[in-house]
């Protein structure tokens, strides 16, 4: 398994409890920390596969706030603006957290696989 696969396979699990805290947060406000807190353990977690066991939560924020954070400033507003309009805006922000990490996680993916190249897992 290459490390993009295995970055991957873990991505699906992080979008997943995304989804989960986005369903959960019906006042507006309260599930953003949550959700950079788990979009800042993606870029740790793929960091890692990526760099190994001397990659630092330090350099995870780094890279979270360049390659990441960034990227998903827009979706966070859109987001948080949805859970203004009950019910449907609820529901509909679990998709919004989800496709916020997937599209967060896609972009680090692509950052590490650009700069580390594409080795195997372990290598």
């Amino acid at each position: 398994m290459s490390k993009k696969e295995e970055s991957e396979t873990w991505l699906v699990g992080y979008c997943a409890i995304a989804g989960t805290i986005g369903a959960t947060g019906v006042v507006p406000g309260t599930t953003t920390a949550p959700l950079i807190a788990l979009q800042i353990a993606v870029s740790f977690h793929i960091g890692r596969i990526y760099r190994g066991d001397a990659f630092t939560l330090e350099e995870a924020k780094v890279v979270f706030e360049h390659v990441g954070l960034t990227a998903i400033i827009g979706r966070t507003l859109a987001y948080e603006l949805l859970g203004f309009i009950p019910i449907a805006g609820w529901l509909i922000k679990s998709g919004v957290a989800g496709s916020a990490t997937a599209f967060m996680g896609k972009l680090l993916i692509s950052f590490y696989e650009e700069k580390y190249g594409k080795s195997p897992v372990g290598a």
